[in-house]
């Protein structure tokens, strides 16, 4: 027999279907951007062919760190300011500077068999799942700036300006012997 949902069983539903908050509104929201700042660019947005924060940091409606930590109040994640913190410089072993480059990430921190990851694009959840499978770590992702990720990336890798499009993987296992993954990006 087919049971009919009630109103009170829908409502229950699509309120726990709920998508998050987009990244225009939370900063319409917190007074940052102006309805018709948002319009505009969402319209540069659809004519680029780029995402809306980069939309909003060309048009300098607002700075890249309020567009990365409205981003990460959407994406519930941290926003990173690399000037106090010290770069663990034995993960540069970890993960390839050639594959950091090309996915622009970098390895910030360790703690046992999980990782701190400062990615340009936190949205890239497959990525974070290869280096998972990859690595063996659980993988704690972070944002900055994009001067940010820079710096943290010569600190680790100590090259001002990195080069090649190699897009293999080292894994350091448990008697330190490096082993080469090719990533499938």
């Amino acid at each position: 027999e087919q049971e009919i949902l009630s109103e009170e069983h829908a409502g229950l539903v699509s309120a726990s279907d709920k998508r998050r908050p987009r990244l225009g509104h939370l900063l319409v929201r917190s007074g940052a951007l102006s309805e018709e700042m948002l319009k505009v660019s969402l319209e540069h947005q659809e004519k680029i062919g780029i995402r809306l924060g980069e939309a909003l940091v060309e048009l300098n409606f607002v700075t890249e760190e309020v567009m990365r930590q409205t981003l990460c109040t959407q994406l519930n994640i941290p926003f990173i300011n690399f000037d106090n913190i010290q770069v663990d410089r034995t993960l540069s072993r970890v993960i390839n500077k050639n594959y950091a480059q090309r996915h622009r990430i970098v390895p910030v921190a360790k703690i046992g068999r999980t990782m701190t990851l400062v990615m340009d694009d936190p949205t890239q959840t497959e990525l974070v799942e290869e280096l998972e499978a990859f690595t063996g770590f659980t993988i704690n992702v972070v944002t900055s700036t994009r001067a940010g990720i820079v710096d943290a990336f010569s600190r680790l890798y100590e090259d001002k300006q990195p080069s090649g499009m190699h897009l293999g993987l080292q894994v350091i296992d448990e008697e330190g012997s490096e082993t080469e993954c090719l990533s499938k990006y």
